[in-house]
């Protein structure tokens, strides 16, 4: 008997493109935050948002990586890896995006 398995790819995340005005608004609000930590004194917060605003920025203009999917007999794998058992899953649900592209579900598997 032959076995049936099911691959496909998706983006890790859905991307929104992020415009100029989006980064300033981060810088802004870094600045307005800085200027409140060092006016109370607490520089540790000042690191905390300098911090926070390059990684905000960076992980903003991340673009997505394409993931590989895969269910077959032996439970359903994510790149490749070893797939995951199905005894380790309660249950799963299909949700249709209806904000996405006309076409587009989600698979959520709900683990044990």
């Amino acid at each position: 008997m032959e076995e049936k398995i099911v691959r496909w790819s998706a983006p890790e995340f859905e991307y929104h493109e992020k415009t100029h005005q989006w980064t300033w608004m981060v810088v802004f609000s870094m600045i307005a935050l800085l200027l409140f930590a060092f006016w109370k004194g607490n520089f540790l917060f000042a690191v905390f948002i300098i911090i926070a605003g390059i990684l905000t920025i960076q992980w903003g203009r991340r673009q997505p990586l394409d993931m590989d999917f895969e269910i077959g007999p032996s439970g359903v794998g994510l790149g490749g890896n070893m797939p995951h058992p199905y005894h380790e899953f309660e249950g799963f649900a299909i949700h249709q995006l209806h904000h996405a592209e006309e076409g587009f579900s989600e698979l959520v598997l709900r683990r044990k």
